[in-house]
């Protein structure tokens, strides 16, 4: 999938704190699935630093 914002790139998954999210290499967007997005709320600000 190209990157929603700049639609220059193919977003590539990355891992942040063991959650799997979409970034674009050109823009540095961060797109999420909405469980990714869920499963971020969810985690404890400490896991998050």
């Amino acid at each position: 999938m190209r990157c929603p914002k700049c639609n220059t790139r193919e977003l590539v998954a990355t891992r942040v704190r063991g959650i799997e999210v979409d970034q674009c290499p050109a823009c540095h967007g961060i797109w999420f699935d909405e469980s990714e997005l869920a499963a971020l709320l969810q985690a404890e600000p400490s896991e998050l630093k």
